[in-house]
């Protein structure tokens, strides 16, 4: 083995390198739920973590046979009770799931097959 393999080989037995999995960076943050680090922590500025990861509220988008077929797959997706505010033109709609207690706006079209909602 050359000087330099037998230092790097070292080097990661000394800082525990090797291969890591997300549950080792949330241990090592102390985090917990859908917050998990995207670098190794402990080596950047407070807390270690670069960035985090936060679950979103899936987009219920694509092609749909009419308004209330639209409606039907929100409430599938994004729970029972969903708040649905129609601007003044009536081509972008907010939605606000109580599940995710989030909000996200959608650009709704009418076309020949149905609704088309981006």
């Amino acid at each position: 083995m050359s000087e330099k393999a037998r230092r790097l080989y070292e080097t990661i037995a000394k800082t525990g390198g090797g291969q890591k999995t997300a549950g080792d960076d949330v241990r090592k943050a102390g985090t917990e739920g859908n917050s998990l680090p995207l670098c190794r922590t402990g080596k950047l500025g407070a807390g270690g973590a670069l960035a985090t990861f936060h679950a979103g509220m899936p987009r219920v988008v694509g092609q749909f046979a009419d308004f209330a077929d639209w409606e039907i797959a929100l409430s599938a997706e994004l729970g029972d009770c969903v708040d649905i505010a129609e601007d003044a033109a009536g081509e972008t709609y907010t939605v606000y799931s109580h599940r995710y207690e989030k909000e996200s706006v959608y650009h709704v079209r009418e076309t020949e097959d149905g609704l088309m909602v981006s």
